[in-house]
């Protein structure tokens, strides 16, 4: 029995283990907007995505110049509209810098 007790308590504390090192790994990731790379692929200028989107053309040159930002989702579903991509497109996981 106490064979079977200590067993049990390896495998839990190797779980533990393992599921703090995936939170400790998500922690270190952050999303990438990948605007920019997109638009230039399809010519489309920010100017166009401003008047596009109806974003502002400043919210477009932070998007463009700090792909890190925040965005709404609401914004990223407008980019992605008049991009013609699924949002999912627009970003990706990265390890945080």
């Amino acid at each position: 029995m106490r064979t079977d007790n200590h067993c049990i308590t390896y495998v839990l504390v190797l779980y533990a283990a393992y599921r703090y090192h995936l939170l400790k790994k998500r922690e270190y990731m952050t999303v990438r907007l990948k605007v920019k790379e997109v638009a230039a692929r399809q010519g489309v200028s920010q100017r166009q995505l401003s008047i596009r989107t109806g974003i502002t053309i400043k919210n477009i040159q932070r998007i463009f110049r700090n792909p890190y930002s925040n965005v709404t989702t609401e914004t990223l579903d407008k980019l992605a509209t008049v991009l013609d991509v699924d949002a999912s497109e627009l970003i990706e996981s990265v390890e945080e810098r």
